[in-house]
């Protein structure tokens, strides 16, 4: 759903409720005007306060969509957290959107988990299994990595886009450096806290 910049902040600041269709995701593109652009982390705060989910589209000049083969979800250290039983945490649209793009492109998704500490790469490797099983995905490439996402993105496995969930106060410059550091196009997917990929 790719509304524009004004009709976004109009469906921001309305009651839902009025609503015969009640949006849920709000697509935001690095494409628009600066202008609008800066316009962009006030449009993500609200739509978090109003139960919305946000994706944040940044495209690569070069590269764009690639082949529309391959797509790598990141889930981030979760420091202990690592039991599929406490959640999921904020991947459930990412993870979902990963899904509607492999449909759309006939491609293959590779879950990559970061961990931080080293003896928890086997939990983490429990968990993105437990995903896949109880969610019922048809993902057979997962891969977990020890370090900082930051320094391991850049050397991360090869894929067309690659999919980031966020949380509020967005830091649109670190999203485009993204881009160089991936060499792809990226989504940066702000979770509405509604999703359920166990469900």
């Amino acid at each position: 759903l790719h509304l524009s910049i004004r009709r976004q902040r109009q469906m921001c600041i309305r009651d839902r409720s009025s609503a015969f269709f009640k949006p849920n995701i709000i697509f935001l593109s690095m494409l628009e005007r600066k202008e609008s652009i800066k316009g962009f982390p006030t449009i993500m705060t609200e739509a978090k306060r109003l139960g919305l989910g946000v994706i944040l589209y940044v495209p690569h000049p070069r590269a764009l969509l690639g082949q529309e083969q391959k797509i790598n979800v990141w889930i981030d250290d979760r420091a202990g957290q690592w039991n599929i039983d406490k959640g999921t945490g904020s991947i459930d649209l990412p993870i979902l959107t990963a899904f509607k793009l492999m449909q759309n492109w006939n491609a293959d998704i590779r879950l990559i988990s970061v961990v931080n500490n080293k003896d928890e790469k086997k939990s983490a490797k429990r968990f993105l299994k437990d995903i896949v099983e109880l969610a019922r995905l048809p993902i057979t490439d997962t891969e977990v990595m020890v370090g900082e996402m930051d320094s391991l993105i850049k050397n991360g496995p090869y894929a067309d886009i690659n999919i980031f969930a966020t949380e509020d106060n967005i830091n649109l410059d670190y999203c485009a450096d993204m881009i160089n550091q991936t060499e792809t196009s990226c989504l940066f997917i702000q979770d509405s806290g509604n999703e359920n990929i166990l469900a």
